[in-house]
């Protein structure tokens, strides 16, 4: 990706940290006095350097556990739809699908373009290659951020534009189902505990929305209790 412009972003910190595939930068918005990170990264075009870019990630993101946003040139794709052929590294794939999943990340789609590289040539290779990534307290914090893409121009990659939506009103925190909640200890109590408590509720309609708005509830403080732990451990 050419460029990533975090829009309403200000107050840089003092230190870019830089590193051989990445670039990092601690920000301050000024309209929310929000203090999160942003990572820019141009990965590796070859399969021998690749471990060592996907191990760099994996630093980028054990050194900081508040708020990031990643995005740039990630020269990975992460399924068959991300090409338009079959040509696919798919071990290269499930190790970028591994990190990303590792560290409970979402992709910000770009709504505008189904690709973001091609290689200019008659018959063209397209791919998805650019892409932007969020941790989950950012996305929370930030529920109308979006990505959209804009022209290319000389280049063989789309910019992809940041906008994190703070000029309109906000809206409440968005509940989001994770499936590694699944395999976490004590997560099918917490359900069949939370579900069994009564509701005053005779409409049997109005029953089921009243247990299924207290289980969000105690999901929600449940998982930030369980990533804090994660995070502590790691």
């Amino acid at each position: 990706m050419d460029s990533i412009r975090a829009r309403e972003a200000d107050g840089l910190h003092n230190v870019l940290h830089k590193r051989n595939f990445c670039v990092a930068v601690h920000i301050r918005n000024s309209c929310d006095n929000c203090s999160w990170r942003l990572v820019t990264v141009y990965g590796s075009a070859y399969d021998e350097h690749k471990q060592e870019f996907l191990e760099e990630l994996h630093n980028i993101m054990e050194n900081w556990d508040g708020p990031t946003l990643l995005g740039g040139d990630f020269n990975l794709i992460r399924s068959i739809s991300d090409k338009n052929n079959d040509n696919i590294n798919y071990h290269w794939s499930d190790s970028f699908n591994d990190w990303i999943n590792q560290w409970n990340l979402i992709e910000i789609k770009n709504p505008s373009r189904t690709y973001t590289w091609t290689n200019n040539q008659e018959q063209p290779v397209m791919a998805v290659l650019d892409r932007v990534l969020t941790t989950t307290d950012l996305e929370a914090h930030y529920p109308l951020i979006s990505v959209k893409a804009i022209p290319r121009v000389g280049s063989d990659h789309v910019p992809l534009v940041v906008n994190f939506g703070t000029s309109h009103n906000p809206k409440p925190y968005l509940f989001r189902f994770e499936k590694w909640w699944l395999t976490q200890e004590g997560f099918h109590d917490l359900v069949r505990n939370s579900w069994n408590l009564p509701c005053h509720e005779t409409n049997p309609l109005d029953t089921w929305h009243c247990k299924l708005k207290r289980l969000r509830q105690h999901l929600k403080g449940w998982s930030l209790n369980v990533n804090a732990d994660l995070k502590r451990k790691k």
